[in-house]
């Protein structure tokens, strides 16, 4: 919000009426109501502002320099709040001996708001946010890009509904309607990274739906063009849920290793440096997210085709404890003989259940640890 006071011109023309504005102006009084009226017809200026009372008798209009460069006339036409009040009636005199006496008002101007601003400034919060955290929690990254995407979307709505949108931009030398690009190359990638392929493919094709008259970047389009062909040539070697849910698990299955290991080597009082910290900190973030969700599916996980569903569930929570555990390590929060007996019961229980009750061959990890 911002707040300026400005000279009204225009103060000794007439009305269409044949009314002197001076008349008019004689009978306003500071902290009187104004309304400020823009006449994008007005053949000598596309930004003109008539400046009226209440009443709806014109007092003249703000200044072209006003109007324009402050962006109100802009400002208003795409919806944005603008009020406006008498500031004071000053005089000024000229003439022979000064004797002529000419009326001015003062207007003090506050422009508000604009919804569709609003919108466009809390989306490119929200992308920088997502990049921040996009390495050390990208499910929470790919929340925000999607929560960026819909405001973007509303935005874009919001442009569609003013019909002027389009000559507005040209009017003034704008060259899009919005700033703020869609994320959809930084959230593409991610669900690729993390081999969620199927969804992937879905948010490249939603976001193929959508006019975007702002566009991607050369670099972002192109990024954007090559991940969806990638996918799609996945997708010809077998369906691209199932080769997706195979590489996650995968990946799943190896990340779970290296905090077992890492765990273990803690118990043994092996030093844990700057750099495994790190990453004990990132794999636990992983694990433990998509633990998350293959504990809340309805069906089997396709980790293994022959654990019950409750001894999943069990070996789930025991995931879950280790990753928080494992962080704690990691940020050495980890003390006492309680919590590392805790820690131990957990991985034996785990490499058990890893052992008897899924189709892991390669095992030796386990003697490794």
């Amino acid at each position: 919000m911002s707040i300026f006071a400005t000279k009204v011109v225009g103060a000794t023309d007439k009305n269409p009426d044949g009314i002197n504005r001076q008349q008019i102006i004689k009978m306003c009084i500071a902290g009187e109501k104004i309304i400020l009226i823009r006449e994008p017809n007005n053949p000598h200026d596309v930004c003109a502002i008539g400046v009226f009372r209440e009443s709806g008798e014109q007092i003249g209009c703000l200044a072209r320099h006003v109007a324009a460069y402050p962006e109100l006339a802009y400002h208003m036409d795409i919806g944005g709040e603008v009020s406006a009040k008498v500031k004071k009636i000053i005089t000024e005199r000229s003439g022979f001996l000064g004797v002529k006496k000419t009326y001015y008002c003062i207007v003090e101007i506050t422009k508000g708001s604009v919804l569709l601003l609003k919108k466009e400034s809390e989306a490119k919060e929200i992308i920088k946010k997502a990049k921040s955290v996009e390495k050390n929690d990208p499910e929470f990254a790919i929340n925000l890009y999607q929560k960026a995407m819909t405001i973007l979307g509303e935005v874009d709505r919001l442009c569609e509904k003013n019909s002027e949108m389009d000559e507005l931009v040209k009017i003034y030398g704008l060259k899009k309607w919005r700033y703020v690009e869609y994320p959809i190359n930084r959230l593409t990638l991610l669900l690729e990274k993390l081999m969620r392929f199927q969804e992937c493919l879905e948010q490249i094709e939603k976001y193929e739906q959508i006019d975007d008259r702002v566009g991607l970047t050369k670099k972002d389009k192109e990024s954007l063009d090559k991940r969806k062909a990638q996918i799609i040539r996945i997708g010809e070697a077998g369906t691209i849920e199932d080769m997706g849910a195979k590489c996650v698990n995968y990946i799943f299955l190896s990340r779970l290793k290296l905090l077992i290991i890492m765990a273990k080597a803690y118990l043994k009082n092996y030093p844990i440096g700057k750099y495994r910290k790190t990453a004990i900190i990132e794999n636990a973030h992983h694990v433990f997210y998509h633990s998350l969700r293959l504990a809340s599916s309805k069906t089997q996980s396709g980790i293994t085709s022959e654990v019950k569903a409750e001894e999943e569930q069990e070996f789930h929570k025991k995931v879950q404890f280790l990753a928080v555990m494992a962080k704690a390590i990691a940020e050495d929060r980890l003390a006492g003989n309680f919590k590392k007996k805790a820690l131990q019961d957990n991985l034996n229980r785990l490499c058990e259940i890893l052992i008897f009750s899924f189709h892991i061959k390669d095992a030796k990890f386990l003697k490794v640890a």
